[in-house]
């Protein structure tokens, strides 16, 4: 079984690093213990209890997903059922799109930065923090300030992916984002490299998490995601959980500084995830081939942005780019 290498130009924002051993081998030990011809019980009491302790949420208030891919569907799926039109950010995450047309969900768009939708009944607003891909992230004011321009008690949905790398992280608020009607979105798949094990979590209200979880599968989460989750929220991990934040932050900022020495001073977006936005408008032509060759960074051609991952490979390619003869200045 091997793991899927993205080609050049369509890196997928993965962690720059593996867990360690003694971290995988803490699962593996789990596993062992288990009996796995049954099934995984329908509640999961303590690992929820560890998750709900990291976050300072009442356990009734989200629910395990596998990934925020399926936090995301079940939000658009709750929208849908009440008749809800979904506000998508432009630019935007290209699956926010897609599970919106797969589910039928109707939708349109609204520009990012600039421009706050507010959340109604009806409409449903989807916000990104830091944005993928323009890397603008959200202040809890302006999360503040859509609730309360929104209509009957609606909130919005808020993906908080990227969160984790952010200078002001909203997850350390949920419980106030849920005072304000807040659904958000988790994913630990960048934040603590677990993209193969398809884990994360949607955060609402305790009503809204019973009506979700009883139009989502019986048995959600299998012996392997739970005995992950079990094993990451325990408090033995917490310096490994700060430490690969911490790396992400301080790598990123050696490759921001290194490519504002290299662009003109316009041509950086926010650096708030693990990702760095490089706007290529009035970039020239060579230096940018020469930036998504060094870099195997994303295009997105409608918005004119590069996206470039924060690992060892982006660094080693842009610190190769300023030793030689070619800058974008």
């Amino acid at each position: 079984m091997r793991a899927e290498a993205p080609p050049p130009g369509v890196d997928l924002t993965e962690a720059p690093f593996e867990l360690p051993d003694r971290f995988k081998k803490a699962v593996i030990d789990k596993l062992y213990e288990l009996e796995w011809r049954r099934y995984p019980a329908l509640r999961q009491p303590e690992v929820k209890e560890k998750v709900a302790s990291f976050f300072g949420i009442d356990p009734g208030a989200f629910l395990l997903t596998r990934g925020a891919d399926e936090a995301l569907r079940l939000a658009f799926q709750h929208a849908g059922s009440r008749g809800a039109a979904l506000a998508l950010p432009d630019p935007g995450f290209f699956g926010f799109l897609r599970t919106a047309r797969a589910l039928g969900v109707e939708f349109d768009h609204y520009h990012v930065p600039g421009e706050l939708p507010s959340a109604s009944l009806l409409r449903l607003p989807v916000l990104c923090s830091p944005n993928n891909p323009s890397g603008h992230a959200l202040s809890m004011a302006d999360v503040q300030g859509v609730c309360a321009r929104s209509e009957g008690g609606a909130g919005p949905l808020l993906d908080l992916t990227y969160d984790f790398f952010a200078d002001r992280p909203l997850h350390k608020n949920l419980n106030e984002l849920l005072s304000f009607g807040v659904i958000s979105c988790i994913s630990f798949s960048k934040s603590f490299a677990l993209a193969g094990a398809r884990v994360g979590m949607l955060v609402a209200t305790p009503e809204i998490i019973e009506e979700v979880a009883e139009k989502n599968d019986r048995f959600g989460l299998d012996y392997f995601q739970l005995a992950v989750l079990d094993t990451l929220f325990d408090r033995r991990w917490d310096r490994e959980r700060e430490s690969m934040v911490e790396w992400v932050r301080s790598t990123r900022s050696e490759m921001v500084g290194i490519l504002s020495d290299l662009l003109p001073g316009d041509a950086l977006g926010p650096c708030q995830g693990n990702f760095i936005p490089v706007h290529i408008s009035g970039v020239p032509d060579t230096f940018v081939r020469d930036l998504v060759e060094a870099t195997a960074c994303k295009v997105h051609p409608s918005s004119e942005l590069l996206r470039i991952t924060v690992n060892d490979f982006s660094l080693a390619g842009i610190r190769k780019l300023r030793s030689g003869p070619a800058l974008a200045r």
